[in-house]
């Protein structure tokens, strides 16, 4: 069973047909490898497809079944076949209250369901079906020609993953076009700094960011010549009309004539505070590995705060394209047990821009991100 994901409209697509995962890879969705392993034969798994939301259902359910027909759902007949006794591999099934596509989600992983329940408020229904255990039959591949007439590779045979690569950019990096950008899965762009300083281009950017379907994020450089509060109110005001749409993030480090770090942590989370306070959205805060040490931060911690943690590891310089799995830097990261992004060099290249990039890894999916920029 192949699992795609549409991050237009934030649902999954499970198929034991290859010609239609091929085909929605190449409107757009994003292709997640292999989910499991059907049966040839055994319990039939049911799907449905709700033309009024576009959203699919699947069930071993032949009562669910023939009910949600009532209800105006499409029979699509049966998916695959799941394992006759409950033994294999589960497939867990989980209802997501807040959207009206992509409202139920399965998956092996444990982990996912559990993170999706504690940090996102899906409900957990349990096992849906049994699977086998035997590894999935490897295919090389296949080529896919998306809209603007570029032709991709996709690897067939990846299992799925859950975490996106990107950028983060200010107004040094004018003239680059993040559409060109094919390999990167999210931009943050400097909004603004202090109470006086907006980025002349961060709404073309996050214009090129959503126009070609990239996550989107806004940073606030937060300086100590202005209350936090007053900060917050000035970025608040600048990315309006995109929220909703973007994560926001606190940018707390010195610079040349703000000395911030000493203001300490509670200067930070006056403005984390008022942020929310205004938006109903949480915004991350980002440092330095050294800053999570010398400061307590655990009233920020505590408070639903997550971290964005720069530490540049000599491997890592000059490096050509996005890091997989970059790996972090042994020890603690003070209040937080783990970042939620890591920023893992400043001298990096991606394909589409000839000068160095920050370059950040989100450990997370869509879903995690477009929860991060939605009101708590």
């Amino acid at each position: 069973m192949y699992r795609l994901y549409n991050s237009w409209t934030g649902e999954h697509l499970y198929t034991k047909d290859l010609e239609e995962a091929k085909a929605n890879a190449n409107r757009g969705w994003t292709w997640e490898g292999v989910a499991w392993v059907g049966a040839s034969s055994g319990r039939a798994v049911y799907r449905l497809y709700n033309r009024y939301s576009g959203d699919h259902l699947y069930t071993t359910s032949k009562s669910e079944y023939d009910r949600l027909k009532g209800y105006g759902w499409t029979q699509e007949g049966t998916s695959f076949f799941a394992q006759n006794t409950d033994s294999g591999v589960a497939v867990l099934r989980l209802y997501n209250p807040y959207e009206k596509v992509g409202t139920h989600h399965y998956t092996t992983d444990a982990g996912e369901y559990d993170k999706l329940v504690r940090e996102h408020g899906w409900r957990g229904e349990n096992k849906a079906w049994y699977v086998s255990t035997n590894p999935a039959n490897p295919i090389s591949g296949f080529w896919i020609t998306h809209s603007n007439g570029r032709r991709y590779w996709v690897d067939a045979s990846a299992i799925a993953h859950y975490h996106l690569s990107g950028i983060d950019i200010a107004s040094w990096q004018r003239g680059i076009d993040v559409r060109r950008l094919n390999t990167t899965d999210f931009v943050v762009v400097k909004a603004t700094e202090g109470t006086d300083y907006v980025n002349p281009y961060y709404r073309t950017w996050a214009d090129q960011t959503l126009d070609s379907k990239k996550k989107l994020g806004f940073y606030h450089f937060l300086r100590a010549d202005a209350s936090p509060s007053d900060q917050a109110r000035y970025f608040v005001n600048a990315v309006k009309p995109y929220l909703g749409r973007a994560a926001l993030f606190l940018d707390f480090e010195n610079t040349t004539g703000s000395d911030v770090i000493e203001r300490g942590a509670d200067f930070a989370k006056e403005f984390l505070d008022s942020t929310y306070q205004l938006t109903g959205i949480r915004p991350l805060v980002y440092m330095s590995r050294n800053v999570t040490r010398e400061l307590d931060w655990s009233s920020v911690a505590e408070s639903g705060y997550k971290l964005w943690v720069a530490q540049y590891l000599y491997r890592y310089d000059n490096v050509r394209g996005h890091v997989q799995d970059p790996k972090l830097p042994s020890g603690s990261f003070g209040a937080w047990s783990s970042p939620t992004m890591y920023q893992y060099t400043s001298t990096g290249r991606v394909s589409g821009y000839g000068r160095d990039l920050d370059l950040d890894h989100f450990y997370g999916s869509d879903l995690d991100w477009n929860a991060l920029a939605r009101k708590a």
